[in-house]
């Protein structure tokens, strides 16, 4: 039988955000800022090297994402289409997210932007067991997988009155037709 990919959508309303950022520990708080904010893909954000970032235009290139390969072992590969390959003009709450975990960045030099504690590349497992299990529950919130963050972040972009094409743009979509056809109800 089908089922609907998107029916276990559950965004994070703006408060619920908040209460989420302020029982974070300080080194995942710009990680997870900039997860609500930006409405990239996991894969894709693990992945994100210094590079990726031009500070003086106030931008970030998507090229490549984490993914699993058939035998579930990590490999890191192209993005999910050509649509997801782009380039994001960084709003103001994306950037300064940016600036915080480059200050965490410039202590490791690794790889890649956004590390461990120990600069060493992010396991999405560790993190969802280590930092966000916890953390939602020192919160006092309901669990949801980690991906809610790219959900919360269209869903309230649309209900902040954002431009859909915009919207589709920064996630990565060919066009309005998910974000309208999934993303408008919970508006």
């Amino acid at each position: 039988p089908q089922t609907d990919a998107y029916e276990k959508i559950f965004p994070f309303s703006l408060a619920e955000q908040n209460k989420l950022n302020s029982h974070l520990p300080d080194h995942w708080t710009p990680y997870f800022l900039f997860a609500f904010s930006s409405g990239l893909r996991q894969g894709e954000q693990i992945v994100l090297r210094p590079t990726d970032i031009d500070w003086t235009k106030k931008t970030v290139r998507i090229s490549r994402a984490a993914t699993r390969d058939e035998n579930g072992k990590f490999m890191i590969g192209k993005t999910k289409n050509r649509h997801s390959r782009r380039t994001i003009k960084l709003l103001p709450v994306m950037y300064e997210a940016l600036v915080a975990q480059k200050e965490i960045y410039d202590r490791f030099k690794g790889e890649y932007f956004f590390c461990t504690p120990e600069g060493n590349r992010i396991s999405s497992d560790h993190l969802r067991k280590m930092v966000w299990i916890p953390t939602l529950k020192k919160a006092g919130l309901t669990y949801r997988e980690m991906k809610q963050t790219r959900h919360s972040f269209a869903t309230n972009a649309l209900s902040c009155g954002e431009n859909p094409l915009w919207i589709a743009k920064v996630m990565g979509h060919r066009d309005t037709d998910m974000i309208i056809r999934v993303y408008g109800k919970y508006i």
